[in-house]
Protein backbone atom coordinates (compact mmCIF):
# COMPACT_ATOMS: atom_id res chain seq x y z
CA UNK A 1 0.00 0.00 0.00
CA UNK A 2 2.59 2.06 0.83
CA UNK A 3 5.09 1.90 -2.59
CA UNK A 4 0.77 2.18 -4.65
CA UNK A 5 0.82 5.42 -2.69
CA UNK A 6 4.47 6.21 -3.48
CA UNK A 7 3.81 5.66 -7.28
CA UNK A 8 0.27 5.88 -8.18
CA UNK A 9 0.62 4.59 -11.63
CA UNK A 10 1.36 1.16 -10.47
CA UNK A 11 -2.41 0.98 -10.39
CA UNK A 12 -5.30 1.28 -13.37
CA UNK A 13 -6.51 4.94 -12.44
CA UNK A 14 -10.19 3.31 -13.81
CA UNK A 15 -9.94 -0.06 -11.76
CA UNK A 16 -13.33 -0.25 -9.35
CA UNK A 17 -12.29 -3.25 -8.31
CA UNK A 18 -11.83 -1.28 -4.36
CA UNK A 19 -10.52 -4.63 -3.20
CA UNK A 20 -9.94 -5.74 0.41
CA UNK A 21 -6.67 -7.96 2.00
CA UNK A 22 -7.90 -10.28 4.43
CA UNK A 23 -5.65 -8.04 7.21
CA UNK A 24 -8.58 -5.07 6.05
CA UNK A 25 -6.55 -3.32 3.65
CA UNK A 26 -7.78 -1.75 0.34
CA UNK A 27 -6.97 -1.10 -3.25
CA UNK A 28 -3.37 -2.86 -1.96
CA UNK A 29 -2.66 -5.01 -5.26
CA UNK A 30 -0.47 -3.95 -8.22
CA UNK A 31 -1.78 -4.12 -11.37
CA UNK A 32 0.23 -5.91 -13.77
CA UNK A 33 -1.46 -4.56 -16.83
CA UNK A 34 0.53 -1.06 -15.92
CA UNK A 35 4.15 -0.73 -17.38
CA UNK A 36 5.15 1.46 -14.57
CA UNK A 37 4.73 -1.53 -12.30
CA UNK A 38 7.21 -3.79 -14.54
CA UNK A 39 9.59 -1.12 -14.96
CA UNK A 40 9.60 0.29 -11.23
CA UNK A 41 9.35 -4.11 -9.88
CA UNK A 42 11.84 -5.46 -12.18
CA UNK A 43 14.52 -2.16 -11.05
CA UNK A 44 13.90 -3.37 -7.31
CA UNK A 45 14.68 -7.03 -8.53
CA UNK A 46 17.92 -6.16 -10.19
CA UNK A 47 19.05 -4.20 -7.27
CA UNK A 48 17.67 -7.11 -4.73
CA UNK A 49 20.03 -9.35 -6.57
CA UNK A 50 22.84 -7.04 -6.68
CA UNK A 51 22.82 -7.18 -3.05
CA UNK A 52 22.21 -10.54 -1.68
CA UNK A 53 24.53 -13.33 -2.43
CA UNK A 54 22.05 -16.89 -2.11
CA UNK A 55 20.82 -18.28 -5.33
CA UNK A 56 16.62 -17.25 -4.41
CA UNK A 57 15.31 -13.88 -4.65
CA UNK A 58 11.76 -14.45 -3.37
CA UNK A 59 8.68 -13.15 -5.29
CA UNK A 60 5.81 -13.31 -2.31
CA UNK A 61 3.03 -13.53 -4.12
CA UNK A 62 0.09 -15.00 -1.30
CA UNK A 63 -3.07 -14.19 -0.08
CA UNK A 64 -3.72 -11.48 -3.15
CA UNK A 65 -7.86 -10.30 -2.41
CA UNK A 66 -10.17 -12.41 -4.38
CA UNK A 67 -11.66 -9.03 -5.66
CA UNK A 68 -8.48 -7.63 -7.57
CA UNK A 69 -8.22 -6.63 -10.79
CA UNK A 70 -12.24 -7.71 -11.09
CA UNK A 71 -13.11 -4.31 -12.61
CA UNK A 72 -10.06 -3.26 -14.23
CA UNK A 73 -10.20 -2.40 -18.16
CA UNK A 74 -6.75 -2.57 -18.63
CA UNK A 75 -6.73 -6.31 -16.59
CA UNK A 76 -9.42 -7.09 -18.88
CA UNK A 77 -7.08 -6.47 -22.19
CA UNK A 78 -4.38 -8.23 -20.72
CA UNK A 79 -6.65 -11.31 -20.18
CA UNK A 80 -7.61 -10.83 -23.64
CA UNK A 81 -3.71 -10.53 -25.04
CA UNK A 82 -2.59 -13.38 -22.93
CA UNK A 83 -5.55 -15.47 -22.22
CA UNK A 84 -6.03 -15.54 -19.06
CA UNK A 85 -9.47 -16.51 -17.47
CA UNK A 86 -9.51 -15.15 -14.22
CA UNK A 87 -7.24 -13.38 -10.90
CA UNK A 88 -5.60 -16.76 -10.39
CA UNK A 89 -4.52 -16.66 -14.07
CA UNK A 90 -3.48 -13.12 -13.76
CA UNK A 91 -1.29 -13.82 -10.45
CA UNK A 92 0.90 -16.78 -11.82
CA UNK A 93 1.45 -14.78 -15.19
CA UNK A 94 2.51 -11.93 -13.06
CA UNK A 95 4.73 -13.93 -11.13
CA UNK A 96 6.16 -16.26 -14.03
CA UNK A 97 6.87 -12.73 -15.88
CA UNK A 98 8.99 -11.27 -12.67
CA UNK A 99 10.60 -14.44 -12.43
CA UNK A 100 11.93 -14.17 -15.65
CA UNK A 101 13.54 -11.09 -14.62
CA UNK A 102 15.02 -13.09 -11.86
CA UNK A 103 16.48 -15.51 -14.29
CA UNK A 104 18.32 -12.63 -15.93
CA UNK A 105 19.90 -11.74 -13.19
CA UNK A 106 21.27 -15.23 -12.71
CA UNK A 107 19.07 -16.47 -9.91
CA UNK A 108 16.40 -18.89 -8.81
CA UNK A 109 12.64 -17.57 -7.75
CA UNK A 110 11.30 -18.90 -4.58
CA UNK A 111 7.57 -17.71 -4.23
CA UNK A 112 4.73 -18.59 -1.95
CA UNK A 113 2.15 -21.55 -3.19
CA UNK A 114 -0.06 -19.18 -5.05
CA UNK A 115 2.57 -18.78 -8.02
CA UNK A 116 1.20 -21.47 -9.42
CA UNK A 117 -2.66 -21.59 -8.45
CA UNK A 118 -3.52 -20.31 -11.88
CA UNK A 119 -2.88 -21.15 -15.52
CA UNK A 120 -1.16 -19.30 -18.47
CA UNK A 121 -0.05 -19.78 -21.94
CA UNK A 122 3.89 -18.61 -21.47
CA UNK A 123 6.56 -20.91 -20.70
CA UNK A 124 7.07 -21.49 -17.19
CA UNK A 125 10.11 -21.02 -15.29
CA UNK A 126 11.27 -23.16 -12.54
CA UNK A 127 10.42 -21.94 -9.10
CA UNK A 128 10.71 -23.34 -5.32
CA UNK A 129 7.61 -22.72 -3.80
CA UNK A 130 6.70 -22.00 -0.28
CA UNK A 131 3.65 -24.14 1.10
CA UNK A 132 1.47 -22.54 3.87
CA UNK A 133 -2.30 -23.53 3.56
CA UNK A 134 -1.94 -27.01 4.68
CA UNK A 135 -0.01 -30.27 4.18
CA UNK A 136 -1.70 -31.72 1.90
CA UNK A 137 -1.49 -28.86 -0.49
CA UNK A 138 2.17 -29.40 0.16
CA UNK A 139 2.22 -32.95 -1.14
CA UNK A 140 0.12 -32.27 -4.15
CA UNK A 141 2.64 -29.62 -5.14
CA UNK A 142 5.41 -32.37 -4.98
CA UNK A 143 3.44 -34.68 -6.70
CA UNK A 144 2.85 -32.48 -9.52
CA UNK A 145 6.73 -32.31 -9.79
CA UNK A 146 7.00 -28.78 -8.32
CA UNK A 147 10.33 -28.10 -5.64
CA UNK A 148 8.35 -27.97 -2.35
CA UNK A 149 9.33 -26.12 0.78
CA UNK A 150 6.79 -27.61 3.70
CA UNK A 151 5.36 -24.95 6.36
CA UNK A 152 1.94 -26.16 6.73
CA UNK A 153 0.02 -23.67 9.03
CA UNK A 154 -1.54 -26.43 11.05
CA UNK A 155 1.98 -27.48 12.42
CA UNK A 156 4.66 -24.81 12.39
CA UNK A 157 3.40 -21.29 11.91
CA UNK A 158 4.49 -20.18 15.42
CA UNK A 159 1.57 -17.67 15.81
CA UNK A 160 -0.94 -19.82 16.60
CA UNK A 161 -2.47 -19.66 19.90
CA UNK A 162 -1.08 -23.10 21.95
CA UNK A 163 -4.25 -23.85 23.62
CA UNK A 164 -7.84 -22.73 23.36
CA UNK A 165 -7.44 -20.97 26.62
CA UNK A 166 -9.30 -17.16 25.97
CA UNK A 167 -5.82 -15.92 27.46
CA UNK A 168 -3.57 -17.78 25.18
CA UNK A 169 -1.96 -15.42 22.52
CA UNK A 170 -1.89 -16.66 19.40
CA UNK A 171 -4.50 -16.75 16.35
CA UNK A 172 -6.12 -19.92 15.76
CA UNK A 173 -7.50 -18.83 11.73
CA UNK A 174 -5.02 -22.51 11.03
CA UNK A 175 -5.49 -24.71 14.21
CA UNK A 176 -4.37 -24.62 17.81
CA UNK A 177 -0.66 -25.65 17.38
CA UNK A 178 0.06 -27.62 20.79
CA UNK A 179 3.81 -28.71 21.19
CA UNK A 180 2.95 -32.04 20.04
CA UNK A 181 1.26 -30.89 16.78
CA UNK A 182 5.18 -29.45 15.74
CA UNK A 183 7.22 -32.90 15.45
CA UNK A 184 3.88 -35.52 15.31
CA UNK A 185 3.25 -35.05 11.35
CA UNK A 186 4.83 -36.83 8.83
CA UNK A 187 7.48 -34.21 6.31
CA UNK A 188 7.72 -37.10 3.94
CA UNK A 189 4.70 -39.61 3.63
CA UNK A 190 5.26 -43.13 4.19
CA UNK A 191 3.13 -44.26 2.00
CA UNK A 192 4.56 -42.36 -0.59
CA UNK A 193 8.74 -42.09 -0.28
CA UNK A 194 9.17 -40.96 -3.83
CA UNK A 195 7.76 -37.05 -2.74
CA UNK A 196 11.42 -36.81 -0.93
CA UNK A 197 13.00 -35.69 -4.29
CA UNK A 198 10.66 -32.57 -4.51
CA UNK A 199 10.37 -31.91 -1.02
CA UNK A 200 13.39 -29.61 -0.20
CA UNK A 201 13.25 -28.82 3.76
CA UNK A 202 10.41 -27.31 5.88
CA UNK A 203 10.03 -23.88 7.63
CA UNK A 204 8.31 -22.22 10.57
CA UNK A 205 6.80 -18.89 10.95
CA UNK A 206 6.35 -16.90 13.46
CA UNK A 207 4.10 -13.98 12.39
CA UNK A 208 4.28 -11.00 14.87
CA UNK A 209 0.82 -9.07 14.70
CA UNK A 210 0.19 -10.44 18.21
CA UNK A 211 3.96 -9.82 19.31
CA UNK A 212 4.15 -6.69 21.15
CA UNK A 213 8.26 -7.52 22.90
CA UNK A 214 10.90 -9.36 22.94
CA UNK A 215 9.71 -11.49 25.41
CA UNK A 216 6.08 -12.66 23.35
CA UNK A 217 8.30 -13.97 20.65
CA UNK A 218 10.33 -16.11 23.25
CA UNK A 219 7.32 -17.53 24.72
CA UNK A 220 5.71 -18.47 21.32
CA UNK A 221 8.87 -19.80 19.83
CA UNK A 222 9.79 -22.11 23.01
CA UNK A 223 9.34 -24.82 22.88
CA UNK A 224 7.96 -25.29 19.63
CA UNK A 225 10.94 -24.33 17.99
CA UNK A 226 12.86 -27.68 19.32
CA UNK A 227 9.36 -29.59 17.40
CA UNK A 228 10.21 -27.85 14.33
CA UNK A 229 14.24 -29.01 14.79
CA UNK A 230 13.61 -32.15 15.49
CA UNK A 231 11.60 -32.72 12.18
CA UNK A 232 14.20 -30.44 10.11
CA UNK A 233 17.18 -32.28 11.36
CA UNK A 234 16.19 -35.90 12.01
CA UNK A 235 15.55 -38.68 9.77
CA UNK A 236 12.14 -40.75 10.40
CA UNK A 237 14.29 -43.57 11.76
CA UNK A 238 15.73 -41.48 14.64
CA UNK A 239 13.04 -38.88 15.01
CA UNK A 240 11.35 -38.69 18.33
CA UNK A 241 7.85 -38.05 19.19
CA UNK A 242 6.29 -35.01 20.91
CA UNK A 243 5.97 -36.77 23.99
CA UNK A 244 9.89 -38.13 24.11
CA UNK A 245 10.88 -34.02 23.35
CA UNK A 246 8.70 -32.81 26.01
CA UNK A 247 10.72 -34.82 28.67
CA UNK A 248 14.03 -33.93 27.16
CA UNK A 249 12.69 -29.83 27.40
CA UNK A 250 11.27 -30.12 30.86
CA UNK A 251 14.65 -32.11 32.05
CA UNK A 252 17.36 -31.05 29.38
CA UNK A 253 16.30 -27.68 27.09
CA UNK A 254 15.36 -26.00 30.04
CA UNK A 255 18.52 -24.96 31.37
CA UNK A 256 19.57 -24.07 27.37
CA UNK A 257 16.71 -21.29 27.41
CA UNK A 258 17.58 -20.33 30.66
CA UNK A 259 21.29 -19.39 29.13
CA UNK A 260 20.33 -17.84 26.65
CA UNK A 261 18.17 -15.70 28.63
CA UNK A 262 14.33 -16.22 27.10
CA UNK A 263 11.55 -16.12 28.66
CA UNK A 264 9.58 -19.26 27.82
CA UNK A 265 6.69 -19.07 29.84
CA UNK A 266 3.97 -21.76 28.30
CA UNK A 267 0.50 -20.66 29.79
CA UNK A 268 -0.98 -24.18 28.74
CA UNK A 269 1.15 -26.62 27.96
CA UNK A 270 4.42 -26.20 29.74
CA UNK A 271 6.39 -24.08 31.95
CA UNK A 272 9.49 -24.94 31.29
CA UNK A 273 11.41 -22.14 33.72
CA UNK A 274 9.52 -24.35 36.59
CA UNK A 275 11.39 -27.02 38.18
CA UNK A 276 10.55 -30.47 37.26
CA UNK A 277 11.70 -31.98 40.37
CA UNK A 278 9.42 -29.71 42.36
CA UNK A 279 6.72 -29.48 40.16
CA UNK A 280 7.05 -33.02 37.95
CA UNK A 281 3.59 -34.20 39.26
CA UNK A 282 1.74 -30.84 37.95
CA UNK A 283 3.73 -30.94 35.06
CA UNK A 284 1.93 -34.13 33.86
CA UNK A 285 -0.96 -33.98 34.59
CA UNK A 286 -1.41 -30.92 32.53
Amino acid sequence: MALIKFFPSVRDSQDKSNEVSVQGYSENTLNPAMPETFTLIESLIDDLCDTFPGDYIHLGGDEVAPESWTKSPAIDELKLKHELDNGKDVASWFINKLSQRVEQNNKKTASWQEAEDGNHKDKKTEKLLFSWQNLESGYKLARDGFKVVLCPAEHIYFDMAQSKNYSDRGLNWAAIVEFEDTVDWQIIPEDEPELEANIEGIQGHLWSETILEDSDMEAMLCPRIIGLAEGAWSSAASKRNGSELSTLILYSFRDLFNHIGWSCYQSQNFDIMSDPLTNKEALVSE
